[in-house]
């Protein structure tokens, strides 16, 4: 088969891939070890896939290998495949270690595995032979004492192929990079042979514990990842304007337990006929609650259980970028609050904009021309009146039922002065919040009753 044979399958027929991701998969195709360091947004899962099931038509690979965040195992890489390879298999090994095991060796085209696989599942991926090897968000393994670290590179050194996929290899400094060059391309001459080496190379120690970049950092980071490609969003003009992205998470354990506990008194109250249009939209609030991390009792007393899965996305999101400016928008008070002390405790400079005009005149302007890198902001706050155009993603952690509010604080990054593409991403984790989305969206008529919802048991 050739490549201009090729018909990229995609769920949507009439869409068709952008010409960077084409470049991409023709790219890795020409790669048998390389780097796509591509922008957050750009399609690095479809480029990868695509790749490889080129190579499966030709008849060069059976089995591929998928290490990646647990967060996107099944969300992200099963769910693309699932969509747009219906004639592709693949396994999840997630859970239990015969299930694991099981799921390993099972015919499959496609293993997709948490990063922690690599340690705790060794012998068994080490049993099977993986034609090609695919790491997902690859700064996970650039400790080289890191067990997984250890791990992963005695598998990838059995494979064909090894592309490692990552939009921000060294957001801490060039030292971030040997690791990851050890894992993709050990054979590159570039490569120093050991870290002393490389650290000599690329920072100078000017204090007790504290080294900085040298001149020559730059080049040598560049020249021990290659062979690499990269896309930045400005570059990519066949993509649209605004990319709304949508991650469909699950909940905690907890956030599970409170929501399934309020649906059941949503839906008994509803039969009892003690439902109305009015309280129906106290209730769905409710359960927007549990799902952003909060639940307020009938006293406005807050019980905080956090979603977890959602904090991951947003620190997943702000390294993909680069560590750089962020927008985080959380429905309710005291869950913007909690995410603000969780990302400083994490040592992130990340605010929040109070009442006070002068004080959120500082936050704002230490947003857009300070070091402040993430703004987490509450929407009913905010969405007049600002503009916030240094940032040019925004994540949405929690919804509000408002479609003009919605509309209005996504225009904070669209206002005069923005030059780049924008991104809105909506982090999704109950029923309760796709209805929320799909109404501010456009995919459902936000003139629907609240009450609506109730019939098809939808919630």
């Amino acid at each position: 088969m050739r490549f201009s044979d090729y018909t990229f399958p995609m769920r949507n027929p009439d869409h068709s891939p952008f010409d960077h991701q084409i470049e991409t998969v023709k790219f890795l195709l020409a790669n048998k070890r390389a780097y796509d360091l591509s922008d957050i947004g750009t399609g690095k899962t479809l480029s990868a896939l695509w790749a490889t099931d080129i190579l499966f038509e030709m008849g060069l690979i059976k089995k591929v290998l998928i290490l990646c965040p647990l967060s996107t195992v099944q969300l992200v890489w099963g769910k693309e495949i699932f969509t747009n390879f219906p004639h592709r298999y693949y396994a999840i090994a997630h859970g239990q270690r015969e299930e694991c095991a099981k799921a390993i060796k099972s015919n499959v085209h496609y293993v997709i595995v948490n990063h922690d696989a690599a340690k705790f599942r060794f012998d068994e991926l080490m049993a099977e032979n993986f034609d090609v090897v695919i790491v997902d968000e690859l700064t996970a393994f650039k400790n080289i004492s890191a067990d997984q670290h250890k791990s992963l590179k005695k598998i990838t050194k059995k494979a064909k192929a090894v592309w490692g996929i990552t939009g921000a290899p060294t957001p801490n400094g060039p030292m971030e990079a040997y690791g990851q060059a050890r894992i993709v391309n050990p054979y590159n001459p570039n490569l120093p042979q050991y870290l002393g080496q490389y650290r000599d190379i690329v920072v100078t120690q000017v204090a007790q514990g504290v080294w900085i970049p040298t001149i020559h950092a730059q080049n040598m980071v560049h020249r021990i990842l290659q062979p690499a490609i990269r896309h930045t969003r400005d570059e990519c003009l066949s993509l649209p304007p605004v990319l709304h992205q949508y991650m469909e998470l699950e909940m905690t354990k907890e956030q599970k337990r409170l929501y399934e506990a309020m649906r059941t008194e949503l839906y008994a109250e509803y039969d009892a006929g003690i439902i109305t249009a009015v309280n129906a939209g106290v209730k769905l609030m409710k359960l927007l609650q549990i799902s952003a991390g909060a639940v307020y009792d009938d006293e406005r007393l807050v019980c905080l259980c956090d979603a977890d899965p959602k904090y991951d996305q947003i620190l997943s999101a702000f390294e993909e970028l680069g560590r750089t400016k962020l927008i985080v928008v959380a429905a309710f008070r005291h869950v913007v609050e909690r995410l603000c002390e969780r990302l400083q405790s994490d040592g992130i400079r990340a605010s929040y904009i109070q009442g006070e005009v002068k004080v959120r005149e500082k936050i704002i302007n230490s947003f857009q021309d300070g070091d402040l890198q993430i703004l987490v902001l509450q929407p009913q706050a905010v969405a007049h009146g600002i503009t916030l155009t240094t940032a040019n993603t925004i994540i949405w952690q929690s919804f509000v039922s408002s479609g003009e509010t919605h509309m209005q604080l996504n225009g904070r990054i669209t206002r005069a002065g923005q030059t780049r593409k924008q991104y809105i991403r909506y982090l999704i984790c109950s029923k309760a919040e796709r209805l929320t989305v799909d109404r501010l969206t456009g995919k459902e008529d936000m003139s629907t009753s609240v009450l609506d919802l109730f019939k098809g048991r939808g919630l």
